[in-house]
């Protein structure tokens, strides 16, 4: 399918487009709220802040694309292939990427509050910095159920900021067998957010923050 005859099923009120193939396409900075993708082949496709609110990509190839600034929130993208896909400054707030391949993914500055990812394998993506991190301990330990049930009941309650904002709450695992006792300089460790920097990086101001 080619991005002209895409568009016009969209326009005309279609809204399941599972099992499709789109190579090589742009689709930034348009709508496609509550779209179904399921199972489809969306390689090197460009989402460049397009609005994908609920949308349905579970099982979806999605290998290469360019969802930088996107809106996924609520997004399922269980058992998805994110293989070499950039996700810069997208918002995965309360998304499903449970299963889901994160190899390569480029996840800086995601926001993956509140979304669960049981079962992906994070650990394979790059510039995660974030607590979810810490959910591949998940998969070995026996309590896994019970953080999934805590987010489950958690899911639409938030926790305000002192800036005067509103975020989800964030649950996530400290597994104090491997890690020791929970605490901040642990936790912050563990979650990529302290790191050791060269003294002259530190001076010049040349390292991330």
């Amino acid at each position: 399918m080619d991005k002209e005859e895409f568009l016009k099923r969209y326009r005309d009120g279609e809204r399941d487009f599972s099992d499709i193939e789109l190579r090589d396409v742009d689709l930034g900075f348009i709508t496609l709220a509550k779209i179904s993708f399921h199972r489809a082949k969306l390689i090197n496709v460009d989402f460049q802040t397009a609005n994908l609110k609920n949308a349905d990509f579970s099982e979806a190839d999605l290998t290469g694309s360019y969802l930088v600034g996107a809106d996924l929130i609520e997004a399922n993208l269980t058992k998805a292939n994110l293989t070499n896909s950039n996700l810069y400054l997208a918002n995965l707030t309360d998304a499903k990427l449970n299963n889901s391949i994160l190899t390569n993914t480029d996840l800086k500055c995601t926001n993956l509050i509140g979304a669960d990812l049981t079962g992906s394998n994070i650990e394979e993506a790059i510039n995660v910095s974030s607590p979810h991190l810490l959910v591949v301990d998940e998969n070995k330990n026996n309590n896994s159920e019970l953080v999934t049930e805590l987010r489950e009941l958690t899911r639409g309650l938030y926790n305000p900021h002192n800036t005067g904002d509103y975020y989800p709450i964030d649950v996530f695992m400290w597994d104090t067998a491997s890690r020791g006792d929970f605490t901040l300089e642990k936790f912050l460790e563990a979650a990529g957010f302290l790191i050791e920097v060269d003294s002259i990086d530190f001076l010049e101001n040349t390292f991330p923050v």
